[in-house]
């Protein structure tokens, strides 16, 4: 995960959002990423392996800034609705911050 985020990150930075976007549909190809909150809840009475991939909120906020440099603002709200009630295949439940509610501000104007 630290890769992935490290290399958005990056190429958000240099002004490449479709190459960020991209980078993340790749980590979500990976057999080691998260599917859905049945997969976490089916492995939650054992500690997820260093080998699971499941996105925290600051890939979250990466994401959701890569959402907001593309003018993409639907997007954006389902990111928000899937860290706020954990009902996509993007992210689990996760607490969104004051990073998470800027990055969508700047995708609504």
């Amino acid at each position: 995960l630290v890769t992935y985020s490290t290399l958005m990150s990056r190429a958000v930075r240099a002004g490449k959002e479709r190459l960020a976007l991209r980078l993340w549909y790749l980590m979500k190809t990976q057999a080691e990423f998260f599917s859905s909150m049945h997969h976490l809840q089916a492995n939650k009475k054992s500690s997820p392996s260093q080998s699971e991939i499941i996105p925290d909120v600051k890939a979250a906020n990466i994401l959701m800034n890569v959402h907001a440099k593309l003018c993409d603002v639907e997007s954006a709200q389902y990111l928000l609705s899937q860290m706020v009630w954990g009902n996509g295949t993007d992210v689990p439940r996760l607490e969104p911050n004051l990073v998470t509610y800027n990055s969508l501000l700047d995708a609504c104007h």
